[in-house]
C-alpha cells in the first residue's frame, strides 16, 4: 500500500532526464508521482524511471504552480511531498516522514528541513518539534520541504495560487502564500528537525532575488502574508537586499510597488486557481 507520494513537477526532456539522474531509493510504501509538462520537442521516458515506484503523467500547460496543482490533484496516497526535479533523497528520510505523519495525527502539514549540497541547512530550522508560530527568525518555507495530508487540504479547497512561481506574473513566492492559506484556514501546522533531502544548487530566490520582477512578486507575496503590516516589512526586507541591486534602495521600492500594482490589477487573491486550463 502506497502510504506517500512524492509529487515531482518538471519540464520537457530535459527535467525528466534531471528527475532520472536523481536516482530516488526504493522505499516501501512510497511512490513517486511524476507530472512533466510537455515542450515542442520529442518526449520519452528514461529507463531509469520505467519502475514500478513511479507514475508519470504529462500536461501541456505552463506555470510551475499550475503543475504542483495537476500533480496534487492526481494523489491517492494518505501523504504527500512536494519535490523539485533535482531533489536527492535517503531511504530513511522517506520512512522518518511517514513515521512522523503517524506520530502526529493531528498535523496537516508538516515542515521538514532541506540541506544544501554541502550538507548545510538553507536557513535557521528549530531542533524540536514547533508551531508555525514558533518559527525561529529568519526562517522562510521552501516548496520541497513542505509534505502534508491531501485530503485536509482539499477538504479546505486550497491550491497554489497559479498567479505566483515559475512561469506566472509574480514568479516566486507561491509556497508563502500557499502556507498562509493553510494557515487561515485553521490546518495545523507542524514544523520538525527532519533532513528530508539535499537540494545540490541555488533555490530560484537565492538565484533571481535581485530581479525586479522577483522583487515584485515578494512584494505581493509579503501583502497577503501581512496585509496590514507589509509596507514596514518590506521596508526591513529593501534595506537588507538592496546591496548591490542597481539603483538601490530606490529602486528596490520601485520594483516591489509594480508587484503590488501587478497583484491589484490581476486581482490574484480574488480568482480561484484554474488548474489544467492553458
Amino acid at each position: 500500500m502506497t502510504r506517500l507520494q512524492v509529487l515531482i513537477c518538471t519540464l520537457g526532456q530535459e527535467g525528466i532526464e534531471r528527475v532520472a539522474a536523481c536516482a530516488h531509493p526504493r522505499v516501501e510504501g512510497v511512490e513517486y508521482l511524476v507530472s512533466c509538462q510537455l515542450t515542442d520537442e520529442p518526449f520519452n521516458i528514461p529507463e531509469a524511471l520505467k519502475r514500478p515506484d513511479f507514475r508519470i503523467i504529462t500536461n501541456t500547460t505552463r506555470g510551475l504552480s499550475r503543475n504542483r496543482n495537476i500533480a496534487f490533484a492526481a494523489a491517492t496516497a494518505p501523504t504527500a511531498l512536494i519535490a523539485d526535479d533535482d531533489i536527492k533523497y535517503t531511504p530513511e528520510s522517506l520512512k522518518k516522514l511517514m513515521t512522523a505523519f503517524e506520530v502526529h495525527p493531528e498535523a496537516d502539514v508538516l515542515l521538514c528541513r532541506a540541506l544544501r549540497g554541502d550538507g548545510l541547512p538553507f536557513k535557521p530550522h528549530p531542533d524540536k518539534v514547533v508551531t508555525l508560530s514558533e518559527q525561529p527568525k529568519g526562517y522562510y518555507v521552501i516548496s520541497f520541504e513542505i509534505a502534508f495530508r491531501p485530503a485536509s487540504v482539499r477538504k479546505a479547497g486550497i491550491l497554489f495560487n497559479e498567479n505566483f512561481g515559475i512561469g506566472a506574473p509574480l514568479p516566486m513566492g507561491e509556497e508563502s502564500v500557499w502556507l498562509t492559506d493553510i494557515v487561515n484556514a485553521d490546518l495545523k501546522v507542524l514544523m520538525l528537525p527532519l533532513d528530508i533531502c539535499i537540494h545540490p544548487g541555488l533555490t530560484t530566490s537565492e538565484r533571481k532575488g535581485k530581479d525586479p520582477a522577483h522583487i515584485g512578486a515578494k512584494a505581493a507575496a509579503v501583502m497577503h502574508m501581512h496585509p496590514v503590516s507589509w509596507p514596514l516589512r518590506m521596508i526591513a526586507i529593501g534595506r537588507r537586499e538592496s546591496n548591490g541591486l542597481k539603483g538601490g534602495f530606490g529602486a528596490y521600492v520601485t520594483h516591489w510597488l509594480n508587484g503590488i500594482r501587478l497583484a491589484r490589477r490581476l486581482k490574484v487573491f480574488r480568482q480561484p486557481s484554474q488548474t489544467g486550463k492553458s
